[in-house]
This record gives structure tokens, C-alpha cells and sequence, in this order.
């Protein structure tokens, strides 16, 4: 006789648990500004300086922490950029105390084995004399100026030995696939975790390895008990902990095209844009929940219209509407974003797939410096272009634009205070708009010693030429004739 078990019916199924109950957003915005006060105690900037003040200008003052960051780039003008986004956080660490955190402060992951280690030797070896330079120039200007006879420049052993410790400040991983990029990110979170006042870990773990890991027996065999290792012991939080251990600050990763067109190229279609919208959502909290600043490097490619200059067409007011017309009655669908000068011939890499992962996406290309450069690049066939060429020396200059801006609007009081307010606000004066950095751009040219940007139409021979009479953030200089010719156009800073 089969024997009923009366168990279930006695012991009924445990209720449902309480559904969690809603975060108001004042809540997270309010933890959003304590984490960003947090980082810059003690003086320290909520913004960074890239290195040249005309791209400042067109990010507001600088790139904010706590961001995605894209560089799209053709060649290494990118890296110009990060290196010098880089060095300001080094020598502010470097400056602002004597004894510095055995952790390092930022974290390169290289992917191609060729990330410029030299360059950014240079980078900040230049960046130390300058600062030391404008030090002396503003104790000139103030009237401090000490003359005693006492030596105020800095000799080339202490510059090196800035540029030595500044380097013991970074750690650099080599990676050849996502795997190994899943590794580095984990240890970045952990490190940061102990650095947070909160307790709420960020998962940074390889997808594709933590399902199958296998869950550690209840009970282990004495045959099991001498390979079964020790538990990690906690290690007890530092008591004195300074404002300098704050953890990682800032990660590169060079050059990140790499290993998507990897994966592309070994999963299939669907699991491979699933580890990617995972790896991009990991990129974001960690870089919200900890305020690193994230650079992603990525490359360019050829458009489709760049091909061929013989059956170019000039845009004109007519042929705009008309496009835009066009594109109202096609059907809704996300766009790439491109560069606003129509007869650039390059554009981001990966299109849609990287679009996803900066808030904050620059483009960096070269296009002709002026308008006779742009009428013998554009203005005949190809035949005739490549003998003009050889005799007529085309000029060209970098264009920095800003593709995308999604980061958000947590502007200070003391950046009004300071005479930011009008290009930090909106039109009306009461807040900043969402996106207002978007298809801001200007131009500029790589220094003489190769070691970053330089504004490529500032006024030289004044006072205002060395940068010392900006009347505000994002003041107009002189352009040139870059932005009034072939499709050059569109918004300016």
C-alpha cells in the first residue's frame, strides 16, 4: 500500500518575501554629490585638465570623475589627451604630499603591447617644468618674486626624480581578450571596496566563468583536508589612512577596438553583444560607485564618402533641409554619432557597439587648416589633387569634438563663484541643459616637442596669445577660416 506523506500538507509553503522598497531619487542624488565631495577634499579638483586650455574649454573646465570617457582616434592623438588627463592627477598626488600611498593611483590596460611608456615619461616631464615655470611667472605677477640671488629653477635631477615617483603611481596589465579585461576589473573593485564608506560590492566577475563554478562541499574528506587551501584572512582597514589613499583614480584601457573585434570574431552574433552590454553596464558602476575616471580608446575608420573626392558635393542650405526632411519620414532608429564637418573622412569605429560605453565620447581627426588647403583637397578631381599635392604643401590641423555627452549635470556652487556660471548654465542662466557639451569642437595643433595639443588659431604676439586674458570658458578665438568652408560648420565653443 503506497503511503501518503501528510508533511506537505501540515508544512505549507513559506510566504513570499516583501518586495524591496523604492530608493527616492533625492536619495541618489544625495549620495551621488557626498561620493564626488569625497574625491575632492582637501583642494582637490573636481575637474581634470587635458593639458590644453582650448579642449578644457569645450568640456566645461575639464573632464569631470565618475565618467566614461571615449577617444576615438586614427592615430595616437588620442593618447594625448588620456596621458595628460593622467598627469594631472599624478602631479597633484605628487604635489600635495611628500609620503605617498604605496597603492597605485592609476591602472593602463594595454592590449597591443604598444602603449607608449617613454611618451608618458615626456609628458610628464614636461607637464613638471611648466608647472614650475608658471609658478615663477605668477610670483612675477604678484610681486613675491624672491631676489636674493635664491635659484628658483628646478634642476633636471629633481624632474626626474618627480617623473620616477610619478610613475611608481601607475600600474600598467597587459591583456590579449575580454577574459583577461574581466580579471583586471575585478581586482579594481575589490581594491575599491576597501576604500569606500559604503558596503555595497560591485560585481566585476567573468560571466561566462561563474556559472560554472562549483559550489564547495559541506563536508571535506581527510584524503581533501591538506589540498583544501586556508580561508583569506581579512586584513584590518588602516587606521591612519590619508587623503592620498583614495584607491584607483583613473583607468586607461589601450585600445579597447582590439578586444571587441576579438570577441566579434570568436563568439557568435548574440553572446558576444551580451558580454558587451554586461561588460559596458560593469564599466559604468564601477566608475559611478567609486568616481574613476574611465578612458576607453577606440579607432577609426574610413567613411563611405571619402572614397572618392571627384563627385564631391558641397553642402548647402538647400541640400540640408532637404536631408533633414528625408530622415523626419524614416523610420526611428539610433544613430551612430558622426562628426558634424559633412567631408570628414573618418569616423568611430565599431559604430552602435561602442557607442554604448562612453557618457562622454571625443572624435579626434585631421582636416585641412584653412580654406586654400580645403579648395586643393576638395575642390578638383583626384588626378589633379595628387599633382597639386606634390607641389602645394597642404596644410592640416586636428579637430577635437565632442560626439556624445550623457554625464550628468552635479555643477557647484564654487564653480559659479568662479566665473563659470555663464558657460556652465543653460541659456536661460538657471541650470546646465542635458547634453549642452555636445558638438562643441576646436581645433588645435601637437606641440613642437610631440608631447600634446595646442590651441591651432589662438592669438600670439599679446598677452591674451599666452592664455593670460580669457575673458570666460569657452570664449570665442580666432578660428580662422576651418569652420566657414565644404561642410565645415555646425556648432562652436
Amino acid at each position: 500500500m503506497i503511503e501518503i506523506d501528510h508533511t506537505a500538507v501540515n508544512n505549507p509553503d513559506p510566504p513570499l518575501p516583501e518586495p524591496a522598497k523604492p530608493i527616492l531619487a533625492s536619495q541618489l542624488l544625495e549620495l551621488e554629490k557626498d561620493q564626488r565631495k569625497r574625491f575632492t577634499e582637501g583642494g582637490r579638483n573636481e575637474r581634470i585638465s587635458s593639458g590644453c586650455s582650448e579642449i578644457d574649454e569645450i568640456l566645461g573646465g575639464g573632464c569631470e570623475r565618475g565618467i566614461v570617457v571615449g577617444l576615438s582616434a586614427e592615430g595616437s592623438e588620442g593618447r594625448f589627451i588620456s596621458l595628460h588627463l593622467l598627469a594631472s592627477i599624478l602631479l597633484y598626488n605628487l604635489a600635495s604630499s611628500s609620503n605617498l600611498s604605496s597603492r597605485p593611483s592609476a591602472i593602463i590596460v594595454d592590449t597591443t603591447g604598444s602603449f607608449p611608456v617613454p611618451l608618458l615619461a615626456k609628458v610628464l616631464k614636461a607637464r613638471l617644468i611648466s608647472s614650475r615655470a608658471a609658478s615663477t611667472t605668477a610670483a612675477v605677477q604678484t610681486g613675491n618674486y624672491d631676489i636674493s640671488g635664491q635659484k628658483l629653477a628646478v634642476t633636471d635631477g629633481e624632474v626626474e626624480k618627480g617623473v620616477q615617483r610619478c610613475l611608481e603611481m601607475v600600474a600598467i596589465s597587459r591583456v590579449f581578450d575580454i577574459e583577461g579585461l574581466w580579471e583586471v576589473l575585478g581586482e579594481v573593485g575589490r581594491d575599491g571596496t576597501s576604500h569606500d564608506d559604503s558596503d555595497t560590492p560591485v560585481s566585476t566577475h567573468d560571466p561566462t566563468t561563474s556559472e560554472r563554478s562549483p559550489q564547495r562541499p559541506t563536508e571535506i574528506a581527510d584524503s581533501e583536508a591538506e589540498l583544501t587551501p586556508e580561508a583569506a584572512t581579512p586584513l584590518p582597514p588602516s587606521q591612519n589612512k590619508t587623503e592620498q589613499d583614495l584607491g584607483i583614480e583613473i583607468i586607461i584601457i589601450d585600445n579597447i577596438t582590439h578586444l571587441i573585434t576579438s570577441l566579434l570574431a570568436r563568439k557568435e552574433k548574440s553572446e558576444a553583444h551580451s558580454l558587451l552590454t554586461l561588460l559596458s553596464l560593469t564599466l559604468h558602476t564601477m566608475t559611478h560607485t567609486h568616481n574613476i575616471l574611465t578612458l576607453l580608446h577606440n579607432s577609426t575608420v574610413p567613411t563611405k564618402s571619402s572614397t572618392s573626392t571627384s563627385n564631391y558635393t558641397y553642402p548647402t542650405t538647400t541640400s540640408n533641409l532637404t536631408t533633414s526632411r528625408n530622415q523626419n519620414h524614416q523610420s526611428r532608429q539610433p544613430q551612430t554619432p558622426t562628426s558634424i564637418f559633412l567631408s570628414n573622412p573618418t569616423k568611430p569605429a565599431l559604430g552602435q557597439i561602442f557607442t554604448q560605453f562612453p557618457e562622454l565620447h571625443l572624435f579626434i581627426s585631421k582636416l585641412p587648416r584653412g580654406r586654400g588647403d580645403a579648395e586643393i583637397l576638395y575642390g578638383h578631381d583626384e588626378d589633379s589633387v595628387s599633382v597639386l599635392q606634390g607641389s602645394v604643401n597642404v596644410k592640416y590641423c586636428f579637430v577635437v569634438e565632442v560626439l556624445k555627452d550623457e554625464t550628468p549635470n552635479l555643477g557647484t556652487q564654487g564653480e559659479r563663484d568662479t566665473g563659470k556660471g555663464k558657460e556652465l548654465d543653460g541659456e536661460d542662466g538657471k541650470g546646465k541643459k542635458f547634453g549642452w557639451r555636445e558638438q562643441r569642437w576646436t581645433a588645435v595643433d601637437v606641440m613642437a616637442d610631440g608631447t600634446g595639443f595646442e590651441g591651432a588659431f589662438q592669438v600670439k604676439g599679446n598677452m591674451r596669445g599666452m592664455g593670460l586674458e580669457r575673458e570666460r570658458i569657452g570664449g570665442l578665438t580666432d578660428v580662422g577660416n576651418v569652420a566657414k568652408i565644404y561642410g565645415f560648420g555646425g556648432r562652436r565653443v
